[in-house]
């Protein structure tokens, strides 16, 4: 079921190739990748990668992010704010309807908000 996703926490942009990373990653998990991934297949490997470390990773405009903290709250309005901070990371908060927004792509709307 669909609803409202009100999230803040820290991102920062990580200093690596994601494929690289990617692969990296997955060759370190114990269980295989399902058959309708084909590991040969950069969009494939890029995709399973962000599927099985959801919570951990972004990958928004060829970069990849790595996320520091993350905490939900409850709140009515939508909102996409993102801010750097001068250790390098980035705070996020944003409200969104998940039935018509990811996380990902909510953290890349508040990228394209930020306020240095």
């Amino acid at each position: 079921m669909s609803e409202m996703e009100y999230r803040y926490g820290k991102i920062k942009k990580m200093d690596v190739d994601p494929l690289v990373f990617a692969k990296e990653k997955i060759y370190d998990m114990v269980k295989a990748p399902p058959s309708y991934y084909d590991m040969t297949n950069n969009k494939d490997v890029m995709e399973y990668f962000l599927d099985e470390f959801y919570e951990k990773y972004l990958f928004i405009n060829n970069e990849l992010y790595e996320i520091i903290e993350q905490n939900s709250y409850d709140n009515e309005s939508s909102r996409f704010e993102s801010k750097q901070l001068e250790d390098g990371t980035i705070t996020f908060n944003v409200a969104y309807y998940n039935g018509g927004c990811s996380f990902q792509e909510a953290i890349d709307c508040a990228l394209k908000n930020k306020n240095d």
